[in-house]
């Protein structure tokens, strides 16, 4: 046994004796999105800023970006704020 405890091929025909979880049912929620458009037009009507404010939201598109780009080039990928603007790591 110890010999196949790294071989992902040594337990091939023997799911059914395999000790299995239940089945488990996952009911959609609401998520943030719903909140965020409720505090934007809140927002407009008093005139305050919203709770993610533009400046927020431009950095959180920017790590997300970053990481995208990150992925499928397949390299780092760096942030310059003097510059706003990315670099990739040659």
């Amino acid at each position: 046994m110890a010999a196949h405890k790294d071989d992902p091929l040594a337990d091939v025909g023997t799911y059914h004796k395999q000790p299995h979880r239940k089945r488990q049912v996952f009911r959609q929620t609401a998520e943030g999105t719903e909140d965020h458009v409720r505090n934007f037009f809140e927002s407009i009507k008093t005139r305050r800023q919203p709770i993610e404010n533009v400046d927020f939201g431009c950095g959180t598109a920017v790590a997300c970006h970053m990481a995208n780009i990150s992925y499928r080039e397949k390299k780092p990928v760096f942030w310059d704020a003097d510059k706003a603007e990315l670099r990739v790591q040659a």
